[in-house]
């Protein structure tokens, strides 16, 4: 089987959004390693330094506000070889020590059982509903600390720009011209019902504890606490170590 370690990492943004990179950039170094090359695919240069093994990859001149968000992304990911990759939006932060044993049985189901996405982070709300929708145990697939699941046909959120690992060519598919990321997500997920795709995603355990870092319609203000939306309870939060390690640090 191939090592997680190869499949190719890509964080997304656009202009102006230095000051969430930056704690992007903190937290993944921290709990993921400097090891990983991320590359940053953006469209102007950030106006910062960047840690050595992020790699800033532009799609050009951003224009054409939001609507052109999925335009632009399948432009480049349509130019890339891969056949697997994970991504992540840049305020998605890792909060925690990422659990690579767990992400690298999740992606040895995902290629024998020829999944096309794994959702990389928690599925459960605090009342332990499953926010996605229905999932299924994976026979032969129950550990000790975790379970690998599969989503139900019927599951809400079957496309998603939460921390997972894609294939290329399913992502793709999903992917079409002229769409927000709210739409990709939501249109998108109705769109995929029922294809017969396999997602896979863990239980119990998870191979990242994330949080949507910044208010919802505020990308000035940071948030450590957990959630920004009402569906959101299946985020972690930022440790006040963190936030005051980041603040000695210059990095907020």
């Amino acid at each position: 089987m191939s090592s997680i370690h190869d499949v190719p990492i890509y964080l997304t943004t656009s202009n102006g959004r230095e000051h969430i990179i930056k704690v992007f950039c903190h937290l993944f170094n921290k709990y993921w390693g400097e090891d990983s090359i991320v590359n940053l695919v953006g469209y102007e240069q950030p106006n910062m330094e960047l840690p050595d093994n992020f790699k800033f990859i532009s799609m050009g001149e951003q224009v054409g506000g939001i609507q052109m968000w999925s335009t632009d992304l399948r432009k480049f990911f349509a130019n890339q070889k891969c056949d697997h990759f994970i991504h992540v939006l840049d305020d998605q932060f890792v909060t925690s020590l990422v659990r690579f044993d767990i992400m690298q049985e999740l992606f040895d189901t995902m290629i024998e059982r020829g999944s096309v996405r794994a959702n990389l982070g928690n599925i459960r709300e605090d009342d332990g509903r499953v926010r996605d929708g229905k999932v299924t145990t994976i026979a032969g697939h129950g550990r000790k600390e975790y379970d690998i699941l599969e989503f139900d046909q019927d599951a809400e959120y079957r496309i998603s720009t939460a921390w997972s690992i894609w294939n290329r060519n399913y992502y793709l598919k999903y992917l079409p011209p002229d769409r927000n990321p709210w739409e990709y997500e939501l249109v998108g997920s109705t769109e995929a019902k029922h294809d017969g795709s396999s997602h896979i995603c863990c239980d119990r355990e998870y191979p990242i504890h994330r949080i949507e870092g910044v208010v919802a319609g505020d990308i000035h203000t940071f948030n450590w606490g957990g959630n920004t939306t009402t569906a959101a309870a299946s985020y972690t939060s930022v440790s006040e170590s963190d936030v005051l390690e980041m603040t000695d640090m210059g990095v907020i």
